[in-house]
């Protein structure tokens, strides 16, 4: 009976990090979409004569969750100039440039940047798209990630509930501490399901009386 538990344990755990790695997965294909989408409609917008309001509109609206997916690449140190004395030394690029497109007032290197920051984050995500897949087919990422995911559920219950926020549990989720101990959680309890299943519940019990 204690066999079949543990088998039970360890394939729920693999289960639910399964889940989380096709969870990523479906997140990483949404962020590419949503990129290759945006960058195709400001080069429109740049290139369309004449000007398409419409066009900016739909790029305005989605531009904070643009400039949240650049993150430092989307992110400029612009200079001084007659009308700002002092130097900005973190420039949204994108936010800022949209509004001096529909002026008129937009520099060239100003619309590049916007242009380059965006086909950067697309190579990030490119690159990190071989690590998502290796994520999907390994069962020993799907246990860690699936252990992670159980300590941090009553956390998760307690933000769904309102009682804590979403900061904090992301926070927490983003620790070293976190990864730490969710890994040594992980690591102990894949050593211990193994001794069980090889030597059995009784002779497992034996064997740690040995260290009490």
């Amino acid at each position: 009976m204690p066999k079949l538990v543990v088998i039970a344990l360890l394939v729920g755990a693999a289960l639910a990090g399964l889940l989380q790695s096709v969870g990523r997965l479906i997140q990483w294909k949404k962020k590419k979409s949503f990129a290759e989408d945006y960058l195709a409609k400001f080069r429109q917008l740049v290139q369309h004569e004449p000007f398409d309001n419409d066009l900016y509109v739909w790029l305005v609206h989605r531009s904070a969750r643009m400039q949240q997916q650049l993150g430092s690449l989307g992110m400029t140190a612009r200079a001084a100039t007659p009308y700002e004395p002092q130097p900005i030394p973190d420039h949204a690029v994108l936010i800022n440039t949209l509004p001096e497109i529909r002026s008129g007032t937009a520099r060239p290197a100003a619309i590049a940047t916007c242009e380059e920051a965006i086909v950067r984050h697309l190579g990030l995500l490119d690159e990190s798209r071989a690590d998502y897949g290796k994520q999907l087919v390994n069962p020993i990422v799907w246990l860690g990630d699936g252990v992670r995911f159980l300590l941090l559920l009553p956390l998760l219950v307690l933000q769904w509930l309102g009682l804590l926020k979403d900061t904090f549990v992301a926070s927490v989720a983003k620790s070293t501490l976190f990864s730490v101990l969710s890994g040594l959680v992980a690591l102990l309890g894949l050593i211990a399901s193994v001794l069980i299943l090889v030597l059995g519940w009784q002779r497992f019990t034996e064997l740690l009386g040995l260290f009490s």
